[in-house]
């Protein structure tokens, strides 16, 4: 790059550094999606900070004629003389639940936007949070102001109405993020989401738990909630997948079930066999099994969970659990928002923790 000349007496220097990349783009001819030179490149031959080229390539991003992808740089979004004069999109957020995150008490739907927050500062979007998703406010901000054209809605079993808001604005996408996965087949084109793989995710720990036991059993309790039906069939496919026929799937009733057991006893009468492992589909029911009397002759299972709350058994590290990054569930929403979304639905696999030291089923022994 050619040192760029900064006048003090003329406008901004951050400006005249958002004016000089424009004319690179235009002197060298550089078609859409061509790398430009690095901020640390650029604020050397400006002779100015790196925070002042920083704050040119923000402004060209919100006009719209460059983008930038963490860790890989800046790039040209479109030619110059084909930008319109207009704000570039922001992204609409509504989160009916608030917007604080409490760590403490794992606020979920707190947890997404924060990571939302966190994909458009990276993408230079700015967020506009909706305090109620209606009619007249879409209208506002994506006809009247045309600010936006992508509106994520965090956490909220208003469905029926998002729907119906993305008939009567078919230009503005809006995009679910969610812990409660949807059926999205029947809905406009203009609505898709982003959800916890349960199955996936219940699907790798059946994996690990068969590589370790020569048997496990599935406990959840409320057979009607979607997501411990998804989780049961996630672990129903690795056990078809290893030929195992020794690995019972118990749904219990409500957790009131879960409290009224007295022992691993009374546990392994129910599953109809003794097991090796048991994967408890929530923290809840790891917490209570853990309580159970061993089986009279000393025995304990492997115990694995999977843990849907930002605070619930993090601190049990003796336990390989399944977790669920809401935050970066979250950030996955927004850097979809900020650029095309390829998928009616994506799903992110929660992750797999494992301990330094798993703990082996207690052998058999007289006492």
């Amino acid at each position: 790059m050619e040192q760029i000349n900064i006048q003090s007496h003329d406008h901004s220097v951050y400006s005249q550094i958002g004016d000089y990349l424009v004319d690179y783009i235009r002197s060298h001819k550089l078609e859409v999606g061509a790398k430009l030179p690095s901020v640390r490149q650029i604020a050397q031959v400006a002779g100015t900070s790196v925070r002042t080229v920083h704050r040119a390539i923000e402004d060209l991003n919100r006009r719209g004629i460059c983008y930038q992808l963490p860790q890989r740089g800046i790039f040209v979004a479109q030619k110059p003389d084909e930008v319109q004069d207009k704000l570039y999109p922001a992204i609409g957020v509504y989160n009916k639940y608030g917007y604080e995150i409490n760590h403490e008490e794992g606020n979920i739907p707190a947890a997404l936007f924060c990571g939302i927050q966190r994909a458009c500062r990276e993408m230079s979007k700015p967020v506009v949070q909706f305090q109620e998703l209606s009619a007249d406010q879409v209208d506002y901000y994506s006809e009247k102001l045309k600010l936006l054209d992508t509106i994520i809605v965090v956490a909220t079993d208003d469905f029926p109405e998002i729907v119906h808001l993305a008939e009567a604005f078919p230009k503005v996408h809006f995009l679910q993020v969610n812990y409660y996965y949807r059926d999205f087949d029947s809905t406009p084109a203009n609505v898709s989401g982003v959800f916890n793989d349960d199955a996936g995710g219940a699907y790798r720990m059946a994996k690990y738990l068969l590589e370790i036991a020569d048997s496990f059993a599935f406990v959840a309790y409320d057979i009607a909630d979607e997501n411990y039906r998804h989780r049961q069939r996630g672990c129903e496919q690795a056990v078809r997948e290893t030929g195992r026929t020794n690995c019972p799937m118990l749904m219990l009733s409500s957790s009131e079930a879960v409290k009224k057991l007295t022992g691993m006893d009374e546990l392994m009468r129910m599953f109809g066999r003794r097991v090796d492992a048991v994967f408890c589909a929530n923290d809840m029911i790891l917490q209570r099994l853990r309580e159970l009397t061993p089986c009279a002759d000393g025995f304990r299972p492997i115990m694995a969970t999977y843990d849907n709350e930002l605070h619930a058994v993090r601190k049990i590290t003796e336990i390989p659990k399944v977790s669920i990054d809401f935050v970066r569930l979250g950030y996955r929403a927004g850097i979809l928002a900020c650029g095309a979304i390829p998928k009616k639905v994506y799903m992110e696999e929660p992750e797999l923790l494992m301990p330094s030291r798993i703990y082996q089923p207690t052998k058999e022994k007289n006492i």
